[in-house]
């Protein structure tokens, strides 16, 4: 029996290596072998086997074919892989080079006929990357060039199908020229799909490319209507139809798609055995009517719709989009108040994928349910406590700590009672410290240790108190702190004398020294812990952190002289906590002693970097050698890189160097290093530049040079979150949203926005002069959101749009804000006070919400948003007072909306309600009393009184 291809990838590389030279694993029908290995996945071994048969040089001619015709492929996998869609869109580009330069040369060979029949494959990949690589592009003139380029890719690739279309037509009787023939017929519509998209919605290029596929895949499905391959067309007709704003039609086609399954027969139990491939059509297509289905608001048929195939197929979450379906469930569950389907669903979909997306998804909204308003009774404490730290990472500190209390009220009683607790109470006193409440954080961490002295996060509690009482006595400096100190710190080495900081007493002592501000008392005993002592580089870093302190006090004393050995002292013991931390941490492989060791390097690094700026030192060229190195060593904390690069920048700002600064950090750029270090050293940059140019505006808000200093620091803004943009890192919600927070500002600045204005409504200008600001924006707060669902990250990305007039995107991303956030009272009259003081935001983004429903609605006539706009108008007109501006935004709209309806009447009674109730309308005070007259004279015209 002949080994199976396993097995000879096996036998070839073990003989291979054993052996060597590489005419020992040749033999005949290398090339061919090689091919295989690649169809059967072992893509390395494929190489090889190409290098072997190249380097031995004994390939026949049409061996050396075979050879350029796989590495091409291997080329185009690897393009696939590349993360950076402009790096991925110029490999693909080659690739197709190589292909066409590979056909022309060797015509009529089988491998070139195949190369021939995939070319379109390639033109697509190259249309996705070039269609990806446009939607991120802000450069108007960068744009056009891509989507020129994306045109003259998408058109060659049409007429290399009609020609091969044309070609295979007559060749149709050959059964494998059938199969090459349909496959171009299929290929052809699709690309006219991916050409559409290329184009802004509206544009007559998209429409008509769109038609074009449409009548393709029509046609494609009355030769082939019993293929997969139709099916798989059917979900690419209805896209079509969506993108043409057709949605019935569109329905239509995912419904033709998901009968594929009907061809498959239905076990004992009901369900369709699906081969792997329909089961991909067919999630594929119950997404997309899903999705529809949720935009049209009708929740309950989407859910449907979504059950339907879970419940009726074996394995559906295997699917290519089953987890998909499952997520789209959960958010239809979600929007109409389904809490408890939401709830189980969400519960699924973290099961199913715990450690993947779809569970981080699944996680989310948990957490949006709990932000909801939803009941979390039956929950699992274990993963509220997981929510909690997922909505930390997203900054949402707030909602965490609501979930870290229902989690304690839910772990009551149970077995886990005390490990849930105790990592509860850590959690509440670590976002207490964040925010600087040390007394709130102290009693939290007390308690983890208190109240459940047998979790097992109690001994991080007491030390976690220890450094909070340190911190306080250094403080307001009372015996109470010092009194707990030693309380703490005796309990953690009587109760818990395993735990890394239990030996840290004699530390500890003089930490309390040292926040009495004893220095050289501090820095003594210090110096009496001993080398090889667990906290003896901590020691060193205390010594040299005390001796520099106590040189400043003397400097404040005037007494530079006496000063100068204390700084010397400083210096050799800083240098040395630095020098010992990094060897001890290469020596153990234990991950929180290097963490700790780690940390001890970069204070003492820190505290050196300072010690050399101090004034009159003429020291601040020495920090950027110092730091030299410290990059690669903390490249895995971006605060950290962050804080090393605010040391550089401040040494050249020192210096009189500030565009060195910029110089440096564009070096870096250049360099292109580890994306983590270039994000930490451009936010750096970024902010400086933006304090700068603050601190210019309050002397002259016309500032030339402030401009100047903004759009430098935009620049920076964005690059130092460009790697989280691409999905290459993962996102920081708090600090994407609040980079995006600042260029939204800038957007503000520079179209000419009043400072007083908040919300887009009441602005003016159609067309804003400087929209790239607020476009970053927008992709910043969007960004956000796929990590943590922020209610102040969603109102900032509507108003965005709606500043860029970008209506239906505004408008639905609003709707979606209140969905979950509830604003109204239980009538839907009238704004409810409670809910309005708790996130006064809300207000001015209901507002906004009903303008951008309503200029929807008059684009595109369509009477339901135009209903719904109306109400907003209306609650909002009851809710508020007149004299308010938003009063007088949400009257004036409301009788806009009674236009577009036709209700001049009820227009009219309105106008002249407000000019009899108020004294001579707004008198000019909000730019409405001369909209108000001119609503006036036009509805003289239409109604007869």
């Amino acid at each position: 029996m002949k080994p199976g291809l396993p097995a000879l990838a096996l036998l070839f590389t073990l003989e291979g290596l054993a052996q060597g030279p590489e005419e020992r694993i040749l033999g005949r029908g290398d090339a061919a072998f090689a091919r295989e290995l690649y169809r059967a996945g072992y893509v390395d071994l494929a190489k090889g086997v190409c290098a072997a048969i190249e380097k031995a040089g004994k390939a026949s001619p049409a061996e050396r074919i075979e050879v350029r015709a796989l590495y091409l492929d291997l080329q185009l996998d690897a393009a696939k892989e590349e993360a950076d869609p402009r790096k991925r869109k110029d490999l693909v580009a080659a690739v197709l080079r190589g292909k066409q330069e590979f056909i022309a040369a060797n015509p009529g060979s089988r491998e070139a006929q195949e190369a021939e029949d995939n070319l379109s494959d390639v033109y697509r990949l190259l249309g996705e990357v070039l269609t990806a690589v446009l939607q991120k592009e802000q450069d108007p003139a960068a744009a056009a060039k891509l989507r020129k380029e994306g045109e003259e890719t998408f058109t060659r690739a049409a007429d290399v199908l009609k020609q091969q279309v044309a070609k295979l037509k007559e060749l149709r009787d050959d059964p494998a020229a059938e199969l090459r023939y349909m496959n171009a017929c299929y290929s052809l519509p699709r690309t006219y799909y991916y050409h559409s998209l290329i184009y802004a919605p509206g544009d007559i290029k998209k429409e008509r490319l769109l038609e074009e596929a449409v009548a393709s895949f029509r046609e494609f499905g009355l030769d082939y209507g019993d293929r997969m391959l139709n099916f798989e067309g059917l979900v690419y007709q209805g896209l079509c139809h969506r993108e043409l704003g057709k949605p019935e039609e569109a329905l239509a086609d995912f419904d033709d798609a998901i009968r594929l399954r009907q061809t498959y027969e239905q076990n004992e139990a009901g369900l369709f055995s699906l081969s792997s491939d329909a089961a991909d059509v067919v999630s594929a297509a119950v997404l997309q009517k899903v999705l529809l289905l949720k935009d049209q608001g009708k929740f309950a048929e989407a859910i449907e719709a979504a059950k339907d195939y879970l419940g009726t197929t074996a394995d559906p979450l295997a699917a290519g989009r089953g987890l998909a379906v499952l997520a789209a469930e959960a958010d239809c569950e979600l929007a109409s108040g389904d809490l408890t389907g939401a709830g189980a669903t969400a519960d699924r979909l973290v099961a199913a994928d715990p450690n993947g997306v779809w569970g981080r998804y699944g996680r989310e909204l948990q957490g949006r349910m709990l932000g909801g308003g939803g009941s979390s009774s039956g929950a699992d404490p274990a993963k509220l406590i997981r929510v909690a730290e997922a909505m930390v990472e997203g900054g949402d500190a707030d909602r965490a700590l609501e979930i870290c209390g229902e989690a304690l009220r839910l772990a009551r009683g149970s077995p886990q009672e005390a490990s849930l607790g105790s990592e509860a109470f850590l959690l509440i006193g670590a976002l207490y410290a964040r925010r600087g409440w040390l007394h709130e954080a102290s009693v939290a961490f007390d308690a983890a240790a208190e109240r459940y002295p047998t979790g097992e996060m109690a001994p991080e509690g007491l030390w976690k108190a220890v450094l909070c009482y340190l911190r306080l006595n250094g403080q307001e400096k009372r015996p109470f702190y010092k009194r707990r100190v030693e309380d703490r710190m005796a309990r953690l080495a009587r109760n818990y004398p395993n735990h890394p900081n239990a030996g840290y007493a004699q530390v500890v002592e003089a930490k309390q020294l040292e926040e009495d501000q004893e220095y050289l008392k501090a820095a003594a005993l210090y110096e009496k812990v001993a080398p090889g002592s667990s906290s003896y580089e901590d020691a060193l870093l205390g010594a040299g952190n005390c001796h520099f302190q106590h040189a400043l006090q003397l400097l404040q004393e005037k007494k530079a002289g006496e000063a100068k050995p204390f700084f010397d002292q400083a210096e050799a013991r800083l240098r040395k906590a630095a020098a010992e931390a990094e060897a001890a941490a290469e020596k153990t492989m234990d991950r929180d002693a290097q963490r700790r060791l780690g940390d001890v390097g970069y204070r003492a690094l820190g505290t050196l970097s300072n010690l050399f700026l101090q004034d009159g030192s003429k020291r601040e060229g020495e920090v950027l050698a110092l730091l030299k190195g410290a990059d690669e060593r903390f490249a895995d904390d971006p605060a950290k890189l962050a804080s090393l690069w605010g040391l550089r920048i401040q040494a050249l700002q020192a210096q009189g160097k500030f565009g060195e600064a910029i110089d440096l950090l564009e070096s870096l750029l250049q360099k292109n290093p580890d994306p983590r270090q270039v994000a930490a050293a451009s936010g750096v940059l970024a902010r400086s530049l933006d304090q700068r140019g603050q601190d210019l505006r309050e002397k002259d808000p016309k500032s030339s040079e402030a401009d100047d200093l903004w759009r430098k620091a935009a620049r920076y803004y964005e690059a130092s979150v460009r790697a989280q943009l691409k999905g290459e890192e993962p996102s920081n919600a708090s600090l994407l949203d609040g980079v995006g927070t600042r260029l939204f500002v800038f957007g503000l600045h520079f179209n000419g926005v009043p400072e007083d204005q908040e919300e887009f409504v009441g602005w003016e200008s159609s067309v804003p002069r400087a929209p790239e600001f607020w476009e970053q924006a927008g992709k910043m707060y969007e960004a956000a959101l796929t990590t943590s669902v922020s209610y102040k990250t969603m109102i900032s990305l509507g108003r965005t749009h709606g500043y860029l007039g970008r209506w239906r995107e505004a408008a639905t991303v609003l709707a979606r804000l209140f969905d979950q956030e509830s604003l109204l009272n239980p009538d839907k009259t009238r704004i409810q006070n409670a809910a309005l003081a708790a996130k006064p935001e809300l207000l001015p983004a209901y507002l906004e919400w009903g303008v951008a429903e309503f200029q929807v609605a008059a684009d595109e006539k369509d009477q339901e948003r135009l209903a719904r706009a109306l109400h907003i108008f209306e609650v909002l007109a009851s809710s508020t007072g007149g004299e308010s501006r938003r009063w007088w935004h949400a009257k004036y709209y409301q009788i806009q909306c009674l236009l577009a309806q036709g209700e001049y009447k009820r227009a009219d009674v309105a106008v002249r309600s407000v000019e009899r109730t108020t004294e001579d309308f707004d008198q000019g005070k909000f730019g409405y009393k001369a909209k108000f007259l001119q609503l006036k004279s036009e509805l003289a015209k239409k109604v007869l009184r």
